[in-house]
């Protein structure tokens, strides 16, 4: 990623954020809003020269929204470093150590300026002083960011961070990160566009109808932009097993075949006197290629019983089958 942030004597656990090959479907307003309201900003080019800055974000809804992805597509499409913060990468085991590494990376992010801090799980960190699970440690985590945001803001430094759950977030950094973006479950549109995207990701084709898309879009209610990316790629990799195992059968049955046909010719030489020649071998079947994914082929998740149903028809009379494997939850 152009103009990564590389910290100096910070655990190696610190990662930097991977900068998406596709602009997120299904998240358009939260993609503009992220844009304008934070990165342009700290930019500081044409009109968003000597704008006052926000100095922070969060984004917040369900698992598998793609609040990470939104931030990485903005941040590299702003050509802004971005450094992503995770518990791992700050917590220790040594008192005041945290503090300490909050700081470096605060540091670093301001020698680097503008650039941007993710704080992935913001209430895993940084939990709620009143909270039940809150330490006397997290607390000092706590009192350690608050400090670093004052003087980020004015550094062009932003800070955002991403939870599940905004009500568990400490008052103060609510007011801290004062632009609020919920990434909720994707509507019926959203959904569409998701289905579309990684229905063609990579070039790939389907013979899926504009009608059936949007059948499956409204079959798909309730999954989020990560389940629905679980479905296309379950519904491809059940596809390409039917083809190979529909293919092993008709080898298998060749083979069959083939051995029944050279016992008899053998019995015909043994009752012609004539010795036996050895069989030319079957030929090799080239590689099979995986069709098209088509509107019985695809599988919705079943979140309800975790396993997932195909629109296949099996015989007749039977509406859907039901196959072993399991969708993760999304």
């Amino acid at each position: 990623m152009t103009g990564s942030i590389t910290p100096k004597a910070l655990p190696s656990s610190f990662d930097l954020l991977p900068r998406p090959k596709a602009r997120p479907a299904g998240v358009e307003s939260q993609l503009l809003e992220l844009e304008f309201g934070l990165f342009r900003p700290i930019k500081g080019g044409g009109v968003f020269k000597n704008l006052p800055l926000s100095g922070g974000a969060i984004l917040f809804g369900p698992p598998g929204t793609g609040k990470t992805s939104i931030v990485s597509f903005v941040a590299a499409a702003a050509r802004v470093p971005v450094v992503v913060l995770r518990a791992n990468s700050v917590h220790s085991k040594f008192y005041g150590e945290s503090e300490k590494i909050l700081a470096n990376i605060f540091k670093e992010a301001r020698d680097k300026s503008p650039s941007a801090i993710l704080i992935d799980e913001l209430e895993c960190i940084f939990p709620s002083r009143v909270a039940s699970t809150a330490t006397e440690a997290h607390k000092a985590m706590l009192s350690q960011l608050l400090t670093e945001l004052d003087d980020a803001k004015n550094a062009r430094v932003v800070v955002i961070g991403t939870t599940n759950y905004l009500s568990q977030i400490d008052d103060a950094l609510l007011r801290r990160l004062p632009q609020h973006i919920e990434v909720p479950l994707p509507t019926v549109g959203a959904r569409l566009s998701i289905l579309k995207h990684h229905l063609t990701l990579g070039g790939r084709k389907h013979q899926i109808s504009d009608d059936q898309l949007q059948l499956l879009a409204h079959q798909l209610q309730g999954c989020s932009g990560s389940g629905i990316a679980n479905a296309v790629a379950c519904s491809l990799q059940h596809l390409a097993r039917r083809v190979y195992e529909n293919a092993e059968r008709v080898k298998d049955a060749e083979r069959v075949k083939d051995r029944k046909r050279v016992k008899d010719q053998k019995k015909d030489k043994l009752q012609m006197d004539q010795i036996p020649t050895k069989p030319a071998r079957t030929p090799r079947r080239p590689l099979l290629k995986l069709p098209e994914l088509r509107y019985r082929d695809f599988i919705l998740p079943v979140h309800s019983q975790g396993r997932i149903f195909s629109h296949r028809k099996r015989g007749r009379g039977k509406r859907n089958s039901l196959h072993a494997s399991v969708l993760p939850s999304a």
